[in-house]
């Protein structure tokens, strides 16, 4: 599996999905127990992977569920 990243010196770039997942007028979030920030459900994307690819497999592999992506934002 070959994820997209770029090192920029001393910065370094990930191509990530994330997804907006709302239900009963709620957002799905998430956060590692050692940060200390919320984030959108999703992750990094393989190359020749589209973005909507990228967040089903993601929510696959997580969750242990098929989603269905819809309009990308």
């Amino acid at each position: 599996m070959r994820m997209i990243s770029v090192d920029l010196g001393r910065a370094h770039f990930l191509y990530r999905a994330g997804g907006v997942c709302l239900q009963d007028g709620r957002v799905l979030l998430h956060r590692a127990v050692d940060d200390d920030y919320w984030s959108l459900p999703g992750g990094r994307c393989e190359i020749l992977e589209t973005a909507a690819e990228a967040l089903a497999r993601e929510m696959r592999e997580e969750l242990a569920v098929d989603v269905t992506v819809g309009r990308l934002l």
